[in-house]
């Protein structure tokens, strides 16, 4: 399975041997911007992608698969970040109900020495 950090690191070797060939490196700098975007794979056309595949040096054969499994990839960090956000929203709202609660505990604390004093 090919992640998105092998391709940025695959585009990153290529630029570099195209640096040492002294061959133009623009297409691969512009890929690495458009690899620098997580969700980039949902945003191009999947010719596109295939076009990007192949200037970074994977086989054409491999093009279909190598897609599937950034999209497996991309759709399972949604997934968890979608996860996360939940969790961030209970842990809110745990949070501010016990605000709630300590508030009221020391209310009641107040309120008893208040009436002790008044004695």
């Amino acid at each position: 399975m090919i992640s998105l950090k092998d391709l940025k690191l695959m585009n990153y070797t290529q630029i570099g041997c195209l640096k040492e060939l002294q061959q133009d490196t623009t297409r691969n700098e512009l890929i690495k911007q458009i690899l620098k975007d997580d969700e980039w794979i949902n945003k191009i056309k999947k010719e596109d992608v295939f076009i990007i595949f192949k200037d970074i040096g994977i086989e054409e054969e491999k093009f279909e698969e190598v897609y599937k499994d950034l999209l497996y990839e991309n759709k399972m960090k949604n997934k968890i970040a979608e996860n996360l956000l939940k969790e961030d929203k209970v842990d809110e709202l745990e949070n501010e109900q016990i605000a709630v609660v300590r508030e009221s505990i020391i209310k009641k604390i107040l309120n008893r020495i208040r009436k002790f004093f008044k004695k």
